[in-house]
């Protein structure tokens, strides 16, 4: 919703004054600001603001599920792009990545005319990690009596003065300590402070010397919002933020049906008179700006990420499909194991392949890689894909999602968590049938959702603490997750002894044939904490240990984190049962340790090979050819098809899809 009054005079005075203005900006971010509080507080220097321009109360701050806090939102404001892309998910900023995605003052410069920034700042962290040293000047105010907004007012005075950026952080204070909520009064107080402190900065605006001529620009926003005490989650009052615009050049005609944080870098180049470079990459569009003053800027390419994959059964193809780019004279490249098969149309969204699967067993693997290219220039940008057909029988196949979860409790709001709301269904301790878990070495105390292995919805586990968990991007719904982190924060439960917990597999069956086992790992490294997967027989003692993470170089993760990754073993044994049991131990408040999508097979020859001798050649063909005269029942094959069709069992109906592939390829 946008409400606009429009100062008719005004307008009509300012548009014959426009030419041999100097476009000035002032940028003003307000820290945990909910759009409907902003709305019912007394706010009188605000809403002057808004009677001279746009006041957008449904912005979003995520939209691909970016964690609501504020290491990626106050990035997504600087840089223009969502967090897959400047790379910081919580506010550690870990995986950062402004040398490739950096502030909008930088591309500023890039323009080759120079402009004179400064910052003043609250939260450190906006000055140490996103701006850098990139602004000419900057203020650091760690109080919370309007020093900061004093400051800027100050340096209002210099003459050559064309960017403002300014940081409030009392709002955010009081939604922590009192409650994210219109209808908190100390919440709604603390934005009427911030409208005070504003008001000195506009008021030094409006008595510079060269003011009347000059074109300011006023931006205000937030990079979240926040629910109960807390924000971090996908709730629309976390995601909801407001969006200002105040100036002689705004406009309502140019805003989008929804508008986003990502919007306003554009503006701002656009606003200076800078072209979209698409070297950028940047995730929103210009708006609020007059048209007349302000053409539309160049649409750029989109690339095609995420790069999704679907494999027919039927047939077995593999079909791709991305997002579609509407820019013109553009060619997409597809590889698979970087072989190029394809050159498509740059309007073009989706591929079918049909890789050959004859001499495969186990799973087949092809890695996909789409480039989209321009045809006139040297922009590029690609995505890239695994796609992972299981063709063997499939003994177990667990993703965690039919589990029954529940709400929070030491993660409630008010608990010692104190950061998801209690009607939030999100975990449970009870596993999968004929999974077990086993905490009988570590202590029954610390957080509850997090004592031993539990399984927690992806937003759940997101929302208690991020700090990287929403790079899990191949999870699928629920995840199994062990994390002493989250488990020591209630009570110090590491005080009172190591976190130690086995999640056990069911008993798998064994029929002579080597084994496969894959599943999604996220793993986050801190000493002494040690992770295992092992094999064990059916009497609990170990055969194999597949894989060892430590704090130790020699062990499988070289001592780091290991995030979102596909893992995948062989176990050959002369066990006729055996278990799989994926363990955390000697861990205190260190990291984490999450899994899904669990597929265990047993594995068949190789796609072709009818007669079971090793090889694939003529032999097959005569095999292939007596199974449809009749001379050689279909039975006497059925062991070296695979499980095609992926029902869990090799019969007749894999032998069909067979010769169909057979006949197709």
């Amino acid at each position: 919703m946008i409400k606009m009054r429009t100062l008719f005079l005004t307008t009509l005075i300012f548009v014959s004054l426009l030419n041999g203005q100097n476009k000035k900006l002032l940028f003003i971010g307000i820290d945990g600001c909910r759009p409907d509080a902003l709305t019912q507080a007394q706010t009188p220097n605000i809403d002057g603001l808004i009677n001279d321009g746009i006041y957008i109360n449904n912005a979003l701050c995520s939209i691909n599920g970016q964690p609501t806090v504020s290491g990626p939102g106050w990035s997504t404001i600087i840089t223009g792009v969502w967090y897959d892309k400047h790379g910081v998910s919580d506010n550690s900023f870990s995986g950062s990545n402004f040398d490739e995605y950096p502030p909008f003052n930088v591309l500023l410069e890039e323009s080759g005319q120079e402009y004179h920034t400064a910052s003043f700042i609250m939260w450190t962290p906006i000055h140490t990690q996103i701006f850098g040293s990139t602004m000419d000047y900057n203020e650091l105010h760690s109080t919370y009596d309007g020093s900061v907004a004093q400051g800027a007012a100050d340096y209002m005075s210099t003459p050559n003065v064309d960017v403002i950026f300014l940081d409030f952080d009392d709002v955010d204070i009081a939604g922590h300590s009192y409650g994210f909520s219109p209808e908190v009064d100390q919440y709604i107080d603390a934005i009427e402070n911030v409208d005070g402190y504003i008001g000195w900065v506009i008021d030094s605006m409006e008595n510079r010397p060269t003011f009347q001529n000059e074109d300011w620009l006023i931006m205000i926003t937030s990079d979240h919002g926040g629910i109960g005490y807390g924000h971090g989650g996908q709730t629309i009052e976390e995601r909801q933020i407001p969006i200002i615009m105040s100036g002689t050049l705004v406009s309502e005609e140019t805003i989008p049906e929804q508008s986003y944080l990502t919007n306003l870098v554009s503006t701002v180049l656009n606003y200076f008179g800078i072209e979209n470079n698409c070297e950028w990459q940047l995730d929103g569009i210009s708006m609020g700006l007059t048209p007349t003053e302000f053409p539309p800027y160049d649409i750029c390419p989109n690339c095609p990420g995420p790069l999704v994959a679907e494999v027919d059964l039927s047939t077995m193809d593999i079909i791709l499909s991305w997002d579609q780019n509407l820019a013109s004279d553009h060619t997409y490249s597809l590889y698979r194991n970087n072989e190029l098969i394809a050159e498509i149309d740059g309007i073009e969204t989706n591929y079918v392949d049909a890789p050959s699967l004859i001499g495969l067993n186990g799973i087949a693997i092809f890695y996909y890689r789409i480039v989209l290219e321009s045809n006139s220039t040297d922009f590029t940008c690609e995505a890239e894909m695994a796609v992972r057909i299981p063709l063997g029988i499939t003994i177990l196949d667990e993703n965690f999602n039919n589990l029954e979860l529940f709400p929070a409790e030491d993660e409630a709001y008010g608990a010692c968590g104190n950061s998801i709301g209690p009607d939030v269904l999100g975990w449970t301790h009870e596993p999968p049938e004929n999974w077990m878990i086993d905490n009988s070495n570590m202590p029954e105390v610390g957080t509850i959702e997090w004592r031993g292995w539990s399984f927690s919805s992806m937003d759940f586990w997101v929302d208690a603490e991020d700090q990287l968990r929403s790079q899990f991007i191949r999870a699928d719904g629920t995840v199994a997750v062990a994390d002493p982190d989250e488990w020591d924060d209630c009570g110090n439960a590491a005080s009172f002894g190591s976190y130690n917990s086995i999640l056990t597999s069911p008993l798998i069956q064994l029929t002579g044939q080597p084994i496969h086992i894959s599943f999604d790992s996220h793993y986050r490294q801190e000493a002494p904490q040690q992770v295992s997967l092992t094999v064990t027989n059916s009497s609990g003692e170990i055969i194999e240990m597949l894989l060892h993470y430590s704090s130790d170089p020699g062990s499988d993760n070289d001592s780091g984190d290991v995030l979102n990754q596909w893992l995948s073993f062989i176990v050959e044994t002369d066990e006729d049962e055996i278990y799989f049991q994926w363990e955390m131990y000697d861990a205190g408040n260190n990291w984490y340790w999450a899994i899904d999508n669990v597929t265990i097979q047993s594995q068949t020859p190789p796609i072709g090979d009818l007669n079971y001798d090793g090889n694939l050649n003529i032999f097959d063909l005569l095999t292939l050819a007596e199974i449809l005269v009749g001379v050689i029942s279909p039975d006497t094959v059925l062991n070296h098809v695979s499980d095609i069709n992926q029902d869990g069992e090799t019969n007749f109906s894999d032998l069909i899809l067979f010769l169909i592939y057979i006949m197709n390829h």
